[in-house]
């Protein structure tokens, strides 16, 4: 392990072990958030449209949406294995 790609690294620290090893410790979780104003927004915005999924599967059209949902899906995977 190379320490020096570790030494700057917010999210842990680098231990010597008792045998002999390096070990890659995380820092403690959750890490502290800054509940500014653009991090609210997004939040709401987020709750929002989770709430607009909610409606629409509650509703008698949740069998289009997940059909809907599956083809998208399908199509993104496809595009990430690299097929037309």
């Amino acid at each position: 392990m190379d320490r020096a790609l570790f030494a700057a690294s917010d999210t842990g620290r680098i231990v010597h072990t008792r045998t002999g090893y390096d070990a890659f410790v995380p820092a403690d979780l959750p890490p502290p958030l800054n509940w500014d104003t653009r991090v609210v927004r997004a939040v709401e915005t987020a709750a929002r449209a989770v709430g607009e999924v909610n409606a629409v599967l509650a509703s008698g059209a949740s069998r289009k949406y997940l059909d809907l949902l599956a083809s998208k899906e399908a199509v993104s995977v496809a595009t990430i294995e690299g097929q037309p």
